[in-house]
């Protein structure tokens, strides 16, 4: 048992540390790909730099495994395509997210990639397929309770139900949302929904309640926690003085723009708004008093809203002017205003402003009046058509997503009863697969045995090394005996008399034979150096009567082998504390990694290193031969018994391997036994 928990304990902490070395490899590629992320957005940048960049990112992650946060990648690489207006590859990706997260069940995500989708149609003009996009997003966010998402859904199919002109169904999604934001709040999604109620409102010519729900908006731009609600009173103001102009209320108008456009950062900071409102104001006051001077002023917004690619605020600007040019009786300049504004609405292929410069059109070029109206009919009727026709199309489209809910529910009935049919057939497997598994314990038993009876074979060659390694020690401790007694002691006994005799005479001469005798002195105590390091080597061939078994076994098989190999045992290894299990376990490894380098790895050169680290002992084996997979090919009987003896020792072994780069194993053998 205690084996067992000391097994799992050994798995887990290997596992830990190879996930700890994953997770911080991911988070430093994650933090180089949230820098190129954060560089697609420069807007110094040039178009096709910043695209490149996110192509980059892209593939980085392409091999990512489909998760949360290769997903929220994705979601981020598509918003810079977007950003550039790579439409096509903003859909690719856009696609390719709600593929995965309808595979990974990722709701969430299938909400959002179907908005996205949605925009994109939205972005080419194709209204039938942003609403199937938009409708398949609510229902799974409905299904899900993803309430956020539902309320975004139903704003994104109110703006398409506004776009094609149909105010009343746009006004009821939205009708939707107000009633789940009474309960819960979202200011972003309020605003919009209000933005959306009083255009709905001013079309319907309910100017009173458009009016309302601007208020409204002012009340919340006020009070803004969004950074980017900073300019929502003004934008709000200017509707409500649309509705004053609408309603022919130019002081009220008046007024009320000039609320709007009295904020000194609005130019600085969205000069879009304040350009729109600037020229509301204007032409306000020039209804107001026919007198004002509007020209001017009209060819500057002109400009100034062409620079911002703002054409259709151009158009409205053009056909103000015309009307203004008109009231001078400069009819010449008035057509001329007119038939530019028309010729704008054409190239941004844009009919309901083409209708507007058709109508003004007829009003100030009389000679040309009746073709005009001929082609302001035709533009009116098309429209129409095109409005009904989506209408009826948008309807199929709910009903449609309707009935693909009803039989998605009917393929997962029949999805239950498959998984009943696979269980079943599962269970038979299992039984199966647990036959086999036992008979391959019964071969693994018979395996351990034949290994057993190896090692046995192993260890009587050790101790027959070792017997004739007592004898050549016993050997040299009687030649050690004979020379102490027979060289150095007669030596030194002579020397003492001689020394002896000489210290009673104190002539030169008995001085001389002095420095003499001591000289044989020395000659002695090299003797008795060297017959110390004779006994200190053979004190070492007795520790390592292991290391000369290895040694043997190479020398012989230098001879067999067909590739050059070469064995290196570190000094510093404590055989002596070693435990004879582990020197047979490690003797067989070196055995079969030898044996299957000559019979598989087709190497010229194999390397066999032990070395002893803190208390491991290390067998690292390294040829230079084809390499194998060693995760995906089947192991062979031979990594089998590697793996069996690996195992017997509490050892490690890790292999390092690929197809024509060679084969790198490492065994690690703990030291915690002694002999």
């Amino acid at each position: 048992m205690k084996k067992i928990i000391v097994s799992l304990a050994v798995i887990v902490l290997s596992l830990w540390s190879c996930e700890e070395q994953n997770i911080k490899s991911k988070k430093t590629a994650l933090h180089q790909i949230n820098i190129l992320l954060d560089s697609a957005n420069l807007e110094t940048l040039d178009k096709f730099s910043r695209s490149k960049i996110a192509d980059r990112v892209l593939l980085k992650i392409s091999e990512w495994p489909n998760d949360s946060l290769k997903t929220a990648l994705l979601f981020k690489i598509a918003n810079r395509y977007y950003n550039i207006k790579e439409f096509k590859n903003y859909y690719s990706v856009s696609k390719s997210i709600l593929r995965n997260s309808i595979k990974i069940k990722d709701s969430s995500s299938i909400c959002k990639a179907s908005y996205y989708l949605a925009d994109y149609h939205t972005e080419i003009n194709n209204a039938d397929s942003a609403f199937y996009y938009t409708n398949y997003g609510t229902k799974v966010a409905s299904k899900a309770n993803l309430k956020d998402y539902l309320s975004q859904g139903q704003i994104n199919k109110a703006l398409i139900f506004i776009s094609q002109n149909d105010y009343t169904s746009g006004e009821r999604e939205l009708y939707k949302v107000l009633q789940f934001f009474k309960k819960n709040p979202n200011e972003n999604m309020l605003v919009q929904t209000y933005e959306l109620l009083g255009l709905t409102s001013i079309n319907l010519q309910q100017y009173e309640l458009a009016e309302e729900y601007y208020q409204k908006l002012m009340a919340i731009g006020k009070n803004y926690s969004d950074p980017s609600l900073e300019f929502l009173s003004a934008s709000a103001s200017n509707n409500i003085g649309l509705i004053k102009l609408k309603e022919k209320e130019y002081e009220n108008a008046v007024d009320v723009f000039k609320m709007a456009i009295k904020s000194d950062s609005l130019k600085n900071k969205r000069f879009d708004i304040y350009i729109t409102i600037f020229d509301n104001l204007e032409y306000t006051r020039f209804k107001l008093n026919k007198k004002h001077n509007y020209d001017k002023t009209a060819r500057y917004l002109i400009r100034a809203k062409d620079s911002i690619k703002d054409s259709e605020g151009a158009i409205t600007t053009l056909l103000r002017l015309s009307e203004y040019q008109q009231q001078l009786n400069d009819s010449l300049s008035a057509k001329g205003s007119a038939k530019l504004a028309y010729n704008k609405s054409r190239e941004i292929a844009s009919k309901k402003d083409q209708t507007l410069a058709l109508k003004q059109l007829i009003k100030v070029d009389r000679a040309n009046a009746s073709k005009y109206a001929e082609e302001y009919i035709r533009i009116s009727d098309s429209l129409q058509v095109a409005e009904r026709r989506i209408r009826n199309k948008l309807a199929r489209i709910e009903y449609e997503t309707d009935e693909l809910i009803v039989e998605k529910n009917s393929l997962i009935e029949q999805r239950k009863s498959i998984i009943y049919i696979t269980l079943a057939l599962l269970t038979i497997g299992a039984f199966v697969f647990i036959i086999r598994i036992q008979m391959a314990k019964n071969r693994e038993l018979i395996l351990i045995q034949q290994q057993q009876k190896a090692n046995e074979e192993i260890y009587e060659l050790m101790l027959s090394q070792q017997s004739k390694m007592e004898a050549v020690r016993q050997t040299e401790k009687r030649n050690i005996a004979r020379e102490l007694h027979d060289g150095v002691l007669g030596k030194l006994f002579g020397t003492r008399l001689n020394l002896g005799l000489l210290n009673e005479k104190n002539t030169e001469k008995a001085a001389e034979e002095r420095v003499q005798f001591i000289e044989e002195l020395k000659k002695i105590e090299q003797e008795i150096r060297e017959i110390s390091h004779d006994l200190s080597q053979e004190k070492a061939a007795v520790v390592n009567n292991f290391v000369l078994v290895l040694n043997d076994y190479f020398e012989k098989q230098k001879h067999i082998a067909s590739a050059s190999i070469t064995l290196d045992i570190s000094d510093n290894i404590k055989w002596q504390e070693i435990d004879n299990l582990t020197k047979i376990n490690l003797y067989r490894i070196v055995q079969e990694c030898l044996q299957n380098i000559n019979k598989h790895a087709q190497a010229t050169e194999a390397h066999f290193n032990i070395t002893q680290i803190e208390n491991q002992l290390h067998l690292q084996v390294i040829d230079n031969g084809i390499g194998f997979n060693a995760n995906k090919e089947k192991k062979g009987i031979g990594l089998k018994n590697i793996d069996l003896r690996v195992k017997q020792s509490k050892a490690s072994m890790e292999i390092y391997s690929e197809k024509n780069k060679g084969t790198t194993f490492l065994f690690k053998f703990p030291l915690t036994s002694y002999a």
